[in-house]
């Protein structure tokens, strides 16, 4: 190779490094609590906009054209009051709420809504004028005591695996070890595949979430990654039908016991980001963990393969995680009197 060869090749290389690193810094913004609620205790206008479409009608507020009849009606636009009713707490709406079964599982959810609104729905959520919550999220930080990889499916956990890969490996980030907060979930079909089609010898011997995670670690970190064992915070005998993020959180805190001045890297997906961050300052106040630092991260949903899921499906996920988010934005304020940052 000539040396002028050698100089293109070095360019286009540079320009590529270049181009990975813009792009993960235009995707760093990330949703925020003042996303949805404004300083006074009520929430956006984005949020007002997603209520609409969701049959919910604000006093005061005019309703657009296109909004769906309407099925609950506040007579201000206060956190809590939402919090109350689509939580499905609201006595005067008993059968109103976004949240799912504890018997259901998030791929097997709907919504009963005109297909316009859960199209502007999904829209308001995930897209850039409305909450924006479909995007990559990176971390402003660049060195981490230990990095959380919290459970998710099998695909899911591949995408933030090599999303921490990315980070390590060409953002540079520096990581002190790795931990994987999981359970002992059974596979649903789609996750079946998944390791039938990895797995064509039938040798794999993986039976839940938990073997899963660590299968999918090993395979698919980078060889930045190669010299870290992850350890397994397993939800072995959870309460409910599985292991959750709070389950596997509350397990971390009483197993790892970080001590002051740590600073941990969470990665999540996309619209959980939010949701999980918020699980872990909760339990991290009430467990007194107040001087250990928490940041969150996580792959986009075009990179996910929940972005297959039929609109139905992924708008009544995001209903349902918004009504989580309000949840642990509440349970928050009711803990310190104060919203969380």
């Amino acid at each position: 190779m000539s040396n002028f060869q050698e100089r293109i090749v070095t360019m286009l290389h540079y320009m590529k490094m270049l181009l990975l690193v813009c792009v993960l810094s235009v995707s760093a913004h990330a949703i925020t609590v003042r996303n949805l609620i404004n300083q006074d205790g009520t929430v956006t206008k984005p949020v007002i906009e997603i209520l609409g479409q969701a049959g919910v009608r604000i006093k005061g507020v005019e309703a657009n054209s296109d909004w769906p009849p309407m099925q609950a009606e506040l007579d201000s636009a206060d956190c809590q009051k939402i919090c109350d009713l689509i939580q499905g707490k609201d006595t005067r709406y008993p059968s109103y709420s976004w949240f799912r079964g504890d018997k259901t599982e998030r791929w097997d959810m709907k919504y009963e809504l005109p297909d316009a609104s859960l199209k502007k729905i999904l829209a308001l959520v995930l897209e850039f004028g409305g909450l924006d919550m479909g995007a990559t999220v990176s971390p402003p930080s660049k060195a981490f005591d230990g990095v959380i990889l919290l459970g998710t499916t099998l695909g899911d956990f591949k995408q933030r695996v090599q999303f921490l890969n990315e980070l390590v490996d060409v953002h540079q980030v520096k990581i002190g070890g790795v931990y994987i907060l999981t359970g002992k979930r059974a596979f649903n079909e789609q996750e079946k595949k998944l390791l039938q089609n990895q797995d064509a010898a039938g040798l794999l011997l993986i039976n839940n979430e938990k073997e899963g995670m660590e299968w999918v670690f090993n395979h698919e970190k980078s060889n930045a990654l190669l010299k870290f064992t992850p350890i397994v915070i397993n939800d072995a005998s959870p309460t409910g039908i599985r292991a959750t993020t709070i389950s596997t959180v509350e397990l971390f805190f009483d197993k790892v016991k970080p001590a002051d001045g740590k600073r941990y890297l969470a990665v999540s997906s996309h619209i959980f980001t939010l949701y999980q961050y918020l699980i872990i300052k909760r339990i991290a106040f009430m467990k007194g963990y107040k001087n250990v630092s928490f940041e969150i991260g996580g792959p986009s949903l075009q990179s996910s393969e929940r972005n297959l899921l039929r609109p139905e499906v992924k708008s009544a996920i995001a209903l349902d995680n918004l009504a989580r988010i309000f949840y642990e934005i509440c349970q928050y304020k009711t803990l310190t009197g104060e919203y969380p940052n």
